[in-house]
C-alpha cells in the first residue's frame, strides 16, 4: 500500500466532524467546563488529545 507522507499543511486546516453525545455525557462535559473555567472547544480538544495519546500507547 502507498501511504501519503503527512506534511505540516495537512494539519493546518480546521475540519468539522460530527459528534453524537448523550444528554448525561453533555451535562458532565458542561460540569467539567465550568469547573475548569474553559470553553467547550478547549475541553474537547484536551480530551481528544488525551485519547489519541492513550491510543498510541495502546491503553485504549
Amino acid at each position: 500500500m502507498n501511504y501519503k507522507k503527512e506534511t505540516r499543511d495537512d494539519f493546518s486546516e480546521l475540519k468539522r466532524i460530527p459528534i453524537y453525545i448523550y444528554n448525561a455525557q453533555l451535562k458532565k462535559f458542561d460540569e467539567i467546563c465550568q469547573k475548569r473555567k474553559k470553553t467547550r472547544r478547549i475541553v474537547f480538544c484536551e480530551a481528544f488529545q488525551t485519547y489519541i495519546s492513550l491510543y498510541i500507547q495502546g491503553q485504549v
